[in-house]
C-alpha cells in the first residue's frame, strides 16, 4: 500500500486501547497463555478520573494479582447512602466495605482511573507484554486483521480487539464505527458539571460514604477520592434537566445549589469545576465481525447512576479472554461465544441504569414523595429484600463462569 510501511505477519493478539478494559484483556490472555500486543496513543496515563468499581468488577482485578496494589490505592467507602438534597435527610443506606465483601466475594472502591491504569501496565511489563504506547491506530479491519497506524505502518494480527471506550472522533472515523453506526450522546435531556476539591471537616469522615443527592430532578454524586494523610479529597457530580445558554460550569453549579442544604452549597473549598461528558448509546447490534471484536464503553456504555461501565469493562475483558483461550491458534474463533454471553448481560445492566436514572431524577412532587417513601421503608425495614434486588449485578461471578 503506497504511503505504509507493511510488517510481517504477528501471531499476537492486537489489543487497541491499553487503559482498563484493554490491558486487563491483555491480562488475562497472557495468564491463559495467548501472546499479545497493546496499542494506545497515551503513553503516560495521568492521574484521570475517579472511578466507582463494585464488587462484580474489583474480583477480576483480583483475579490479575492487582488485590494488594489496588488496597494501596484504593478508598473503600462504607456506606452507598442516598440523601434529600434540600433537607439532608437520610433516604436510603445500603452497606459496602466489609459487609459487601462478606456478601460477595470482593470489595467496592473508588480509584482514580490513570492510577490505575498506570497499575495495569506495570503488570502488563511483568508479563513482558509488548506495548506501543503513543502509537495512534488510525483504523482496523476485521477481514484481515491489520492495523494502520499514523506512522504509516500497517501491522496484521490474527485477532483483534478494540477498547477505546470514547466517543466518536472525526479523526479516527476507522475506529469510532467499527462494526455499526454509533450514535453517542450524553444522557438524554441532562447535562452534567464536575466540582473536585480538598475538604478537611473533623465532623464527617467523608472517606466512609458514596452519596447520592436528590431533589427536584437534581442529582449530586458525592464521591470520595484516594488522598494523601490527613487530606480529603472530593468529587462532585451534578446531573440536572438540560438548560441552554450555561456556559460557565461553575456559575452552573452555584445557580442549582442554590437552594440546596448548606452542606451540599459549602461542600468545596478550593474547587476545580469541569463540564463533563458521560458518552453513551444503546448496545451495539454486533460486537465483532471477523477477526474484530470490541469491549468496554466500545460496544456499551452507560448513564453515570449508577456508574457500572468500568465493572462491566472488567467483565467484558474477563469473558473474552476466557473465550478466546479455548481457541489459541484462531482466538478469533472465540468472538461469536463472548457476544452470547455478554450481551444480554449488558441489556440488563443498561436497562437497570436507565430505570435508576429515571427514578433519580423526578421531579413530580408526588412521585418523588412516594419514592421517597419506598426508600426509607425498605431500606429501615427490608434491608435484605432491598439487597436481594441487586444481588444479581454485584454478586456476578465471572471467574467462577457467566451464563
Amino acid at each position: 500500500m503506497e504511503g505504509n510501511r507493511e510488517t510481517g505477519a504477528l501471531n499476537s493478539t492486537g489489543i487497541v486501547g491499553a487503559g482498563l478494559a484493554g490491558t486487563t484483556l491483555a491480562i488475562a490472555l497472557r495468564q491463559a497463555g495467548l501472546d499479545v500486543r497493546l496499542y494506545d496513543h497515551t503513553a503516560v496515563p495521568g492521574e484521570g478520573v475517579p472511578l466507582t468499581l463494585t464488587a462484580n468488577g474489583t474480583r477480576v482485578l483480583h483475579a490479575l494479582g492487582l488485590k494488594e496494589i489496588l488496597k494501596a490505592q484504593a478508598l473503600f467507602p462504607e456506606f452507598s447512602v442516598i440523601r434529600s438534597a434540600r433537607t439532608a435527610f437520610l433516604l436510603s443506606q445500603r452497606p459496602l466495605g466489609g459487609f459487601s465483601e462478606a456478601r460477595y466475594g470482593a470489595p467496592d472502591c473508588v480509584v482514580m482511573s490513570g492510577r490505575l491504569t498506570a497499575a495495569l501496565r506495570e503488570q502488563a511489563e511483568r508479563l513482558t507484554i509488548p506495548m506501543d504506547l503513543g502509537a495512534a491506530v488510525e483504523s482496523a479491519e476485521s477481514g484481515s486483521g491489520a492495523l494502520h497506524l499514523a506512522d504509516g505502518s500497517v501491522r496484521h494480527h490474527p485477532a483483534l480487539a478494540v477498547a477505546c471506550g470514547l466517543p466518536p472522533d472525526p479523526e479516527r472515523p476507522g475506529l469510532t464505527n467499527l462494526l455499526n453506526e454509533r450514535r453517542w450522546q450524553p444522557a438524554i435531556g441532562t447535562r452534567m458539571v464536575r466540582a473536585i476539591g480538598t475538604r478537611a471537616d473533623p465532623s464527617r469522615d467523608h472517606g466512609r460514604f458514596l452519596t447520592t443527592w436528590v431533589t427536584d430532578g437534581l442529582i449530586a454524586l458525592e464521591q470520595p477520592l484516594p488522598a494523601e494523610p490527613g487530606t480529603q479529597r472530593l468529587a462532585l457530580t451534578l446531573v440536572v434537566p438540560d438548560s441552554p445558554g450555561a456556559d460557565d460550569p461553575a456559575a452552573f453549579m452555584a445557580e442549582r445549589l442554590g437552594k440546596a442544604h448548606a452542606y451540599l452549597r459549602d461542600l468545596f473549598e478550593d474547587r476545580v469545576v469541569n463540564w463533563v461528558a458521560h458518552p453513551q448509546a444503546d448496545c451495539a447490534e454486533f460486537w465483532f465481525a471477523e477477526k474484530l471484536a470490541v469491549l468496554g464503553g466500545a460496544c456499551h456504555a452507560h448513564a453515570p447512576f449508577p456508574e457500572l461501565s468500568p465493572s462491566a469493562a472488567l467483565e467484558d475483558a474477563w469473558v473474552l479472554s476466557r473465550m478466546m483461550e479455548r481457541w489459541e491458534d484462531e482466538p478469533h474463533r472465540g468472538f461469536a461465544d463472548y457476544e452470547r454471553f455478554r450481551k444480554p448481560r449488558a441489556r440488563r445492566l443498561r436497562a437497570f441504569s436507565e430505570k435508576e436514572r429515571r427514578q433519580l431524577m423526578l421531579s413530580d412532587p408526588l412521585k418523588a414523595w412516594k419514592r421517597n417513601l419506598t426508600w426509607s421503608l425498605t431500606s429501615r425495614f427490608l434491608p435484605e429484600i432491598n439487597l436481594q434486588k441487586t444481588d444479581w449485578l454485584y454478586g456476578y461471578d465471572c471467574i467462577k463462569g457467566f451464563v
